[in-house]
Order: structure tokens, then C-alpha cells, then sequence
């Protein structure tokens, strides 16, 4: 007899039914996402079991037992979750917290392992109460602002009474920053010069303050940081994986890494309107401050594809101020066809454009010695950022290379700027002192202090003149007012700014 040509009296097959009925109305417990909500299905479970205990069979109960387990079952995984989101907070040492988070994996699996053997569970009303709230509050810090909710101002007006806030670092290089919040830098870097090595290094120290990220180290604002590859199979992005891991020397199976640096694959995406939503989605739930995109090239069609293009870098712009976060994505560089030489820029409109609105751009270069160099084409507000690295075999992965930038001496006629040592204009500051100046007066204060403390510079006028315009550029120095009213002062507050004024007071 087919299962919908069911006679009335038949009772076996119809007192079943009755059970999956039941099943079917109470929901399937994997949807519930409290233990209040749990809990309110075994009381319905145990109703409806009672006002139809006369039509259930032997077979019928068992179906019920096996959903009151399901239950257990996802009463236990919120219990766990719940535990592991206090363990986060309160950002134990990683050894600790590795111990701890495997404890209570260990308790998860011993309470799953009864569950199935049909040991009820052991917990009070009071302590399911103390983990439901801990369980709402958890719930309530994942709520995402939808994009379209979010309101910036996206204009801006100077005025007096306001002065914008400057951003930290994102990336230094040396102790040089390079790159900050809602900016977008660009490696320019031909196939096999050591770009992936740079990105690994960079989420490396993230990782690791202390393991050799060659040259390259990321600010203390950065918690998260999100990398996103292109092209690369998914063996090559775990291997890449796995390389960042080696360097910033993690213990295998220390899963605290997931809470700072995600990697993700989207070679498999295709579709360049679905990366770009994939992408968003990503940065939305993951909150990173540095976003890395390896790469451009593969979100256009044509790297002269002029509108394309400008379209890609409309939308790293959006992303870059929407979220909060700075963008740091790959190019190669243009190729001159009569000379074969590579130019310090990306290849064609995709190059110009994107290192148009870039807040900096590295190109890296290989000698005859294999020996990788990366010099800053371009830097805003900042100072020239360089570092080098070459393959060790011992090691067999990248590692820094200071010798590269040993000189036999000095070009003539450099600005004060660039001439004087690092940590001596924090000395200077702190001699001179922080009260107002006109600007005569700093002028020869300046001069003085150079001809007595570095007598081995020249200090004209023209160059006393220029260093001044500088010191204020690089916001080392506060200029009030007009002309003939301007004041000059050394700014007191030690943690302002970016470029050469963090490497010196680094």
C-alpha cells in the first residue's frame, strides 16, 4: 500500500506519522540560536507528547528521543560558543588561551559524547540563564550595519576650529610609514621578485612583532587584516598560508591566528561583480583595518580598459572610507618593447590610474646577486621608504638584508631634512623647547642650535628656511596665524603624524 493511500484504521503507520507531525512543528533545533528558545521546544515536545500519548507507538517515541537529543545537541554548541566568546574577551597570552580553548573543546566533546550515550544534561536553570544572556550579548555586538545605513560626510570644509585627526601607520617601512586608513597603496613587482614574500611578511608581523618581516611592520592599531587572492589555487593560497605562519614562528594549531589574519581564495569566483560582493561581505563581518588584494588586474578585463578601470578604483576608494580600513593591492610593472626594461609603473591604464589616487607606491627590483629591493615611487606627506631581502637557503624563505643600503658617502646639497640623523630632532624639540616663536627669532634659534650641535651641516639661511617649511609639512612644527603675527612651535605630543616624524620618534 503506497504511503498516501493510508486507511484510517491503520494504526501503526498512522501513530508514526503522529510522531513526525510533531517533529515537524517543533522546528529543527539547529535554527534555534538561545537556550530560551530550546528550551521552549522540549516543553512543546513534552505537551504534545501527552495530548497524543494514546496514538504514539514504541517507534514513534524513538523518533522523539532522537530529537530531544538534536536538542541537547545544539544546546551544548551555544554553551560551547558562549564560553569561547568570554574566552576572547578576555585576551589571555596566547599560550593560555590555546590552553584553555582546548579545555573547553575537550568539555564540548565529553558532554556531545553523553548526550548520544543518553545522559541528560547537568546543568542548572541558573547557570543555562547566565549562559543565555552571555549568548544574547554576544548577538548583539554582530549586528552589521547595513552599507546603505552608513552616513559620512563626504565632503569637507577647512576651517579654523577644526583640525582632522591624522591617522597612525597602517604599514611602516623602517619605522617610515607608508600607508594609513581610507588610502590605497600599490607593489609594483614583476613574477617571482618576492611580492607574496612582502605580503606574507607584512600579516606575519601582525602576528609577531618580533620574527624578521623584512623591514615591513604593521601599526598598533591594526587588530585584523584581511588577505585576498586572485589567481592562485587553493593548495598555493594554503602554502602561502602556511609560509606566514612559519615566519611568524606560530605553534601549530594555534588557532588564535583566525581572530587576526583571514586568508581567503576567490580564484573560483569569476564573475568580477561577485568578487567585489564577496569581498564586501567579507570586510563587513570580519571588520579588518588592512585589506590586501592580490590582484588588481584580475577585477578588470583589460588593463587598458580605461572605464573598467577607473571603475575599480572608484570602488577601492568606497571600500577604503565605507570600512575604515586601508587597501594594499599588487601590480606588474609596464614593460618599454624596444628596450625590454620594466618601468617603475603598473602596466597600462590600470598603473596610471590606480597609482593616481594611491597614497603610495613600491616597486620592487632584483641585482645580479638575487638580492630584492623596495624603494618607494611614490609617498604622500611622508618620507622615501626602502628595504631590502634575498632567499635564504638555510632558511629557505626570505629574510632581510641591511647591507644594500650601506653608501661610501652622502650626495652634496641634501635638505636638512633628509640630513639630519634619525632621533635628532627629538633631541632639538626637546632643547629648544615647546613656547611660541616668531619667526625670525625661530630662524636663528634653529641655526644656532645646528651650528653647535651639528656643526658638520651647512646651515644657511635658504636652508634653515626650507627645513622650517618641512618641520610644519611633516606637522613636527605648529604654524599660527598670519603675517606678521605667525608664531612657530615645537608640537609637544610625541605620538602625532606619519612618515619620517614616527621613525624618529620611534
Amino acid at each position: 500500500m503506497k504511503k498516501d493511500e493510508k486507511q484510517e484504521g491503520d494504526v501503526s503507520d498512522g501513530a508514526f506519522s503522529y510522531g513526525e507531525m510533531i517533529v515537524k512543528e517543533l522546528g529543527n533545533p539547529k535554527r534555534a540560536k538561545t537556550l530560551h528558545a530550546l528550551n521552549h521546544r522540549i516543553l512543546r515536545c513534552e505537551k504534545l507528547i501527552r495530548e497524543n500519548k494514546e496514538k504514539l507507538t514504541p517507534k514513534c517515541y524513538e523518533l522523539l528521543e532522537d530529537y530531544k537529543k538534536d536538542v541537547l545537541i545544539q544546546e551544548n554548541v551555544l554553551i560551547t560558543e558562549a564560553k569561547m566568546m568570554g574566552l576572547k574577551n578576555i585576551k589571555l597570552p596566547p599560550h593560555q588561551y590555546s590552553k584553555q580553548r582546548m579545555e573547553l573543546l575537550d568539555k564540548h566533546q565529553n558532554r556531545h559524547k553523553n548526550i548520544l550515550q543518553g545522559i541528560t544534561r547537568s546543568l542548572s536553570m541558573e547557570d543555562l540563564e547566565k549562559i543565555e544572556s552571555e549568548l544574547q550579548e554576544q548577538e548583539s555586538t554582530k549586528q552589521i550595519t547595513p552599507p546603505q545605513q552608513i552616513k559620512r560626510d563626504t565632503i569637507f570644509t577647512p576651517s579654523w576650529s577644526y583640525v582632522p585627526k591624522i591617522s597612525p601607520p597602517v604599514i611602516s617601512i623602517n619605522g617610515v610609514g607608508f600607508l594609513t586608513i581610507e588610502n590605497i597603496a600599490v607593489i609594483v613587482a614583476t613574477r617571482g621578485y618576492g611580492k607574496s614574500s612582502i605580503c606574507e611578511s607584512i600579516l606575519s608581523n601582525l602576528l609577531n612583532k618580533n620574527c624578521d618581516c623584512l623591514g615591513f611592520e604593521v601599526g598598533n592599531g591594526v587588530q585584523r587584516a584581511v588577505f585576498l587572492d586572485m589567481e592562485r589555487t587553493d593548495y598555493d593560497v594554503w602554502n602561502s598560508w602556511r609560509r606566514m605562519i612559519t615566519r611568524a614562528e606560530i605553534e601549530q594549531g594555534d588557532e588564535t591566528i583566525n581572530d587576526k589574519v583571514l586568508f581567503k581564495g576567490l580564484r573560483k569566483t569569476r564573475q568580477v561583480n561577485e568578487k567585489m560582493k564577496e569581498i564586501e561581505k567579507i570586510i563587513i563581518e570580519f571588520k579588518p583595518q588592512l585589506v590586501m588584494l592580490d590582484t588588481a588586474k584580475s577585477f578588470v578585463p583589460s588593463i587598458n580598459d580605461e572605464i573598467k578601470v577607473k571603475q575599480l578604483a572608484e570602488w577601492m576608494e568606497h571600500i577604503a572610507v565605507e570600512y575604515q580600513c586601508a587597501i594594499l593591492t599588487t601590480l606588474h610593472p609596464n614593460k618599454q618593447k624596444d628596450t625590454k626594461t620594466e618601468e617603475t609603473i603598473g602596466g597600462g591604464w590600470l598603473g596610471r590610474v590606480l597609482e593616481e589616487v594611491c597614497e603610495g607606491v613600491l616597486q620592487v627590483t632584483k641585482d645580479v646577486d638575487e638580492i630584492r629591493t623596495v624603494t618607494s615611487v611614490k609617498e604622500r606627506n611622508t618620507a622615501k621608504q626602502r628595504t631590502a631581502f634575498k632567499f635564504c637557503e638555510e632558511k629557505r624563505m626570505m629574510v632581510s638584508c641591511e647591507k644594500v643600503f650601506k653608501t661610501s658617502g652622502r650626495p652634496k646639497n641634501l635638505p636638512l631634512i633628509e640630513e639630519i640623523e634619525t632621533g635628532e630632532i627629538q633631541k632639538m624639540r626637546k632643547t629648544i623647547g615647546y613656547k611660541q616663536y616668531k619667526y625670525k627669532l625661530f630662524t636663528e634659534t634653529l641655526k644656532s642650535y645646528i651650528e653647535e650641535e651639528l656643526p658638520h651641516l651647512k646651515s644657511t639661511d635658504e636652508k634653515v628656511r626650507k627645513f622650517i617649511l618641512e618641520l610644519v609639512k611633516l606637522r613636527f612644527v605648529k604654524k599660527t596665524g598670519t603675517q606678521p603675527l605667525t608664531t612657530y612651535e615645537f608640537r609637544e605630543d610625541e605620538n602625532f603624524g606619519t612618515g619620517k616624524q614616527k621613525q624618529i620618534m620611534l
